[in-house]
């Protein structure tokens, strides 16, 4: 690997001191006429204090991902940010290759030195920068080390974001309440991630096109999912939004019953709304044909318990959760268990964090599903109410702008669904809906027919 430049790189360290052990290292900083940070750097380097500790990085990963790009600038720039860089000194040339790649001057030892003259020119980083080149080995290898010191600078900021806010819960200044919703939002800035990724040529789009050609997504059992969106496919966020009492839980937990009891997909289902024995009552409804009522007076059948407890599904009753906790939910279940698709109901009883308003709190959260679908490569589906504007019409078909509380839930989700009906009374014991695929980002529109059985809390096609 390359040696390391003549200048001084920032070398940032973390310490975790009490209140009279920082008195103590600026005392000796003042007696020794030094900085506290050279202090506690000399600190760490003989061991003579067990809480100083750097922050993680992998230099050699970075220089990997940088000499690779001065010798095969083909490859394309990585979608890292300078900052995620540790080195000053690899952080400065980082930000002058996505410059001269953005310009359209192009990578090479030669322009990233003129580069680093003129922005630069205190640096003297030319044979630093021949190291780089000549230790460069693959541009296969830019991808999997830029996924290294992304991984690493997202650990950085969530230890960073740790350290405040243990800080700041000593000061005691607010309510728990109020320092509990501080802790979240933090941690959920400091959680939010992206895609490591690369900027590729036409030639490999075409097979990463081909390999996906004819892709089914997962089915639910549903003909405006199995037949007109084909499927549910990996990373995609489906809104099904309606009016209170139109059954979109009940709508949302058949099709989880399919992925779980009868594809045997390991499923995740977040009930904001309704308990765990509430939602246990309505899936063993929905297994057995019988109702809740019946179920309940009469007891289930030992089989139909087996066949409970031997599903891969996954149910979470939280009330009001937060966003950061369906992320830590989701993405865990994910880890352990393998889930490929996972259920909320519903939107609106989701929380974020530090929201000034209700309208900014819906969208932080359908941002936040939509990240997790993509980050997670997973079908997320959300039940959303709609606002009460479509109750006045006389055709009670919903618009896209009947979404309660916030324009971007359009704006994200990849298919808006419908459930709607053109009776006036929700009562009946067999209920015509309308399934409407309002938006598909990937395809057709379109609506099926459909009813909704109340006793067995199941919906089945009418066409």
């Amino acid at each position: 690997m390359p040696g390391r430049a003549n200048e001084k790189s920032d070398a940032r360290i973390t310490i975790r001191l009490s209140t009279s052990e920082l008195r103590q290292l600026k005392a000796q900083a003042e007696q020794e006429g030094r900085t506290l940070s050279e202090v506690a750097r000399s600190l760490l380097q003989v061991g003579q204090h067990a809480k100083v500790r750097p922050l993680p990085c992998n230099l050699e990963a970075e220089a990997e991902v940088l000499g690779a790009l001065l010798e095969f600038p083909e490859a394309g720039i990585p979608f890292l940010d300078p900052e995620d860089l540790w080195d000053e000194n690899n952080r400065l040339i980082f930000r002058g290759m996505r410059e001269l790649y953005e310009t359209g001057v192009g990578i090479s030892v030669v322009t990233v030195h003129n580069w680093l003259q003129q922005h630069a020119p205190k640096k003297m980083l030319a044979s630093y920068l021949d190291g780089l080149a000549a230790a460069a080995r693959s541009a296969a290898l830019i991808v999997p080390h830029a996924k290294i010191v992304k991984a690493l600078a997202e650990r950085r900021r969530i230890i960073q974001a740790c350290e405040e806010l243990a800080a700041h819960g000593y000061e005691d200044r607010e309510s728990v309440d109020d320092y509990r919703a501080l802790v979240m939002g933090r941690l959920f800035e400091a959680c939010q991630t992206g895609r490591v990724g690369q900027v590729i040529r036409s030639a490999d789009l075409a097979q990463v096109l081909e390999a996906d050609t004819g892709a089914e997504g997962l089915k639910v059992g549903l003909t405006v999912i199995d037949d007109l969106l084909h499927g549910l496919q990996p990373g995609h966020l489906i809104v099904t939004a309606g009016r209170p009492g139109i059954g979109k839980t009940t709508f949302g937990l058949q099709m989880a019953n399919h992925t779980a009891f009868k594809e045997g997909l390991p499923t995740f289902f977040m009930s904001a709304e309704m308990s765990r024995v509430e939602i246990g009552w309505r899936l063993l409804a929905q297994l057995t044909g019988r109702s809740v009522y019946d179920l309940r007076t009469e007891r289930a059948e030992p089989w139909d318990l087996e066949r409970l407890r031997q599903a891969p599904f996954h149910l979470s009753d939280a009330s009001a959760p937060s966003i950061l906790e369906v992320a830590s939910h989701l993405r865990g279940l994910v880890a352990a268990h393998g889930v490929k698709i996972a259920f909320v109901d519903y939107l609106q009883k989701l929380t974020a964090p530090r929201a000034e308003t209700r309208a900014l709190e819906v969208g932080t959260v359908i941002r936040g599903l939509k990240n997790l679908a993509k980050d997670l490569s997973i079908p997320v589906v959300v039940l959303c109410q709609l606002n009460r504007e479509v109750e006045h019409r006389n055709v009670k078909r919903p618009q896209l702008a009947d979404l309660r509380e916030s324009g971007e839930i359009e704006q994200e989700a990849d298919a808006v669904i419908f459930l709607w009906t053109p009776e006036e009374r929700l009562t009946k014991v067999e209920l015509p809906v309308n399934a409407s695929l309002a938006k598909n980002r990937h395809g057709e529109t379109g609506e099926v027919e459909m009813a909704f059985h109340r006793t067995k809390l199941w919906f089945e096609d009418r066409s």
